[in-house]
């Protein structure tokens, strides 16, 4: 699940943590990425969870009604299709997955107010009323579009389920689908942001950036395709999606972290050799900290070919700095790979 797009976005958030505390030493900082991408898995198995966790809610709340005083035929004889929903159910007895949550105490119990607001806004949906109607197929198959709709339309976009999960867990990110990036001279002051960013609009240097490849963007299309992958013969003990893509994504973040770090005035100096009518001062530290680690990618991953690097480290800058940085940054990277090249340093 976790791809190594996910682990470099996770690295350079590490890193730059590294750059701005005054207490950070190598070690700590990489049981901290390790933790990070441990912690992203866990909000993957979270948003799973909420689907089995939602249809107990909604059978519960079906009991209730049959337990009222006045209760109708309906409330009697209640329309069983979301509390015997068959993907539900496969989900609900997948034990890797509840042995994963009693370790990390991934518990939607300790939510139950959210969760009854949440199946509230389920039961509001026109999604929920197609999907109950008497003349709706029936089959596993529509069991599990129903979820892949709830949770994508209706579930997943919900902002109380944000403030929910960067409660449970420091490493999710802001769930909101833009990023607004101003780019300025000097780093604001806190309670200056407010001027800095409406000084940013006025002078053309403000920006909204989708979060397409963010790590929760990442996360939720997993949830997705693990529900997607799902059919009336899977085997419930392989519901879950590796931790990691590829086993050598497990090591290639930490390796990469500390290769950015221990060659950091080198990697520095590479870049100051390579800027053409531009002065290293005013790189922005998120460039600098972007191309130190594609620089270290190029140089010490053989098996990553340059371009894909380049490519990746071009969307990381979008994604995490400033409007103009992509095109700089591709530029810079491009002169380093060629004169690497040139220097029989890059053999791939």
């Amino acid at each position: 699940m976790i791809n190594r797009a996910l682990v470099r976005s996770r690295v350079l958030q590490q890193a730059y943590v590294y750059y701005h505390r005054d207490d950070a030493d190598i070690q700590s900082t990489e049981k901290e990425l390790q933790n990070s991408l441990e912690r992203t898995y866990d909000l993957y198995l979270f948003h799973l969870l909420l689907i089995p966790e939602l249809t107990r809610l909604h059978a519960e709340f079906l009991e209730s009604k049959k337990k009222k005083r006045l209760a109708t035929a309906e409330d009697k004889n209640p329309n069983l299709r979301m509390a015997e929903n068959r993907l539900a159910a496969k989900i609900d007895s997948c034990r890797p997955l509840w042995i994963r949550a009693e370790e990390n105490v991934l518990n939607w119990r300790n939510e139950e107010a959210f969760l009854r607001r949440l199946l509230k806004k389920v039961h509001a949906s026109d999604l929920f009323a197609r999907y109950m109607a008497q003349d709706a197929p029936d089959s596993f198959e529509a069991d599990r579009q129903f979820w892949i709709e709830m949770m994508r339309d209706i579930v997943m976009p919900d902002e109380e389920l944000a403030e929910v999960m960067e409660a449970v867990s420091v490493f999710w990110d802001n769930e909101t689908q833009l990023i607004e990036k101003i780019e300025t001279e000097d780093q604001p002051d806190i309670e200056d942001v407010e001027q800095s960013v409406q000084q940013a609009q006025a002078e053309g240097n403000y920006q909204i950036v989708p979060q397409d490849n963010a790590p929760t963007e990442i996360v939720k299309e997993f949830v997705l395709k693990t529900i997607r992958h799902i059919d009336a013969e899977t085997d419930p003990e392989s519901i879950l999606i590796p931790i990691y893509k590829e086993k050598d994504d497990a090591s290639f973040g930490v390796a990469l972290l500390h290769q950015t770090i221990i060659h950091d005035a080198e990697y520095k100096q590479i870049i100051h050799d390579n800027l053409i009518n531009w002065e290293v001062e005013r790189i922005a530290d998120m460039d600098m900290l972007i191309m130190q680690m594609a620089i270290a990618e190029l140089l010490h991953f053989p098996n990553i070919p340059a371009l894909v690097t380049i490519n990746e480290y071009i969307e990381l800058s979008k994604l995490f700095s400033t409007p103009k940085s992509g095109t700089f940054v591709n530029g810079l990277l491009d002169a380093v790979t060629k004169k690497f090249r040139e220097q029989g340093k890059l053999l791939k």
